[in-house]
């Protein structure tokens, strides 16, 4: 059990570090006036965590003992769901209800198609 908790941890760290990463990139390449980043992330952690979900299901032999690793610990810090309520709720709070709903609509029409074809895209490569 303790070598799960590390593993957890481990992967949760790393997930950590990913999303950071991407954020400041996003950050960086097109400014703060809207979340860009949580939404890069959000996209990305949702394909990543449905084709993972795919993938580890057995169609390329993987060992299912890596799914709680890789959707628990590493997507689970990665995906930013907390950050993109809290941002939503913030542009809202500041009257800008614009970006509210367009965060709210991006953040999960995105999601969505991104779990779709993380889904599409395990099968073909499976």
């Amino acid at each position: 059990m303790a070598a799960k908790l590390l593993m957890l941890a481990l992967f949760g760290g790393l997930g950590t570090l990913a999303r950071y990463g991407m954020t400041e990139w996003a950050r960086r390449a097109v400014g703060v006036g809207f979340p860009w980043g949580t939404l890069l992330v959000n996209g990305i952690g949702s394909f990543l965590f449905a084709f993972t979900w795919v993938i580890v299901d057995g169609k390329l032999g993987m060992n299912s003992e890596w799914k709680p690793y890789l959707l628990i610990g590493f997507l689970g810090a990665f995906t930013t769901f907390s950050t993109y309520s809290f941002e939503t709720v913030q542009l809202g709070s500041s009257g800008n209800w614009t970006g509210a709903a367009l965060n709210l609509l991006a953040q999960n029409g995105v999601g969505i198609v991104a779990a779709v074809l993380g889904i599409l895209t395990a099968r073909l490569v499976a």
